[in-house]
């Protein structure tokens, strides 16, 4: 892909949904480039991975998953999905460089934050 689309695909917005923990009975939404993104990544700390803020590239509406437990009340669930905005993955098994992420996508011409 060339530096300039690479470029431009990273500076249109696209809406986040983020939720407060893993419970997701809460949700606020942002629209945000994609290189804003990556820079409020960087900006989330906390002591453990579990503490972080859920992002997902999707928009959710208010139907909570059924259940009785703290599940019960989450908004993050397939049925609630109404729109993708983009598509995440998380890898932590640690046996492939990030480097070697960013050259396997920029060699199949796709953009995106590793």
């Amino acid at each position: 892909m060339k530096d300039t689309a690479l470029q431009t695909i990273l500076q249109v917005p696209v809406t986040v949904t983020v939720f407060p923990d893993q419970y997701a009975a809460e949700k606020s939404e942002m629209e945000i480039s994609p290189a804003d993104l990556a820079e409020w990544i960087k900006d989330q700390h906390a002591p453990k991975k579990t503490e972080l803020r859920y992002i997902k590239l999707a928009t959710f509406g208010m139907k909570r998953r059924p259940g009785n437990s703290g599940k019960g009340r989450c908004l993050r669930w397939g049925e609630n999905v109404e729109t993708v905005t983009g598509i995440e993955a998380d890898y932590d098994a640690g046996t492939i460089p990030p480097e070697d992420m960013v050259a396997a996508m920029e060699a199949a011409g796709v953009a995106g934050l590793v």
